[in-house]
């Protein structure tokens, strides 16, 4: 965990992201969810989006703040 905290104190705000392996990540301060599928979730922070790819996803848990997805994550793309 060290290696996050690090890398937030360089950009100087909390990721919005945490994988837990390849089996789940847990996604902060989003704004909605777009589009969910077992294969892809895309999540929106104001102008950019968040693309969460892989296989058998699903959203375990969801509030106004966070969000859990569970299954295997193969990769995470930002874009506006």
């Amino acid at each position: 965990m060290a290696f996050l905290e690090d890398i937030a104190k360089i950009f100087s705000k909390e990721l919005p992201v945490q994988l837990i392996g390849s089996e789940g990540a847990v996604i902060n301060s989003h704004s909605g969810l777009k589009r969910l599928s077992s294969e892809e979730i895309l999540v929106c922070y104001g102008k950019t989006r968040m693309l969460i790819r892989g296989e058998d996803l699903t959203v375990v848990y969801a509030t106004t703040y966070e969000i859990y997805v569970a299954g295997k994550i193969k990769g995470v793309d930002f874009c506006e």
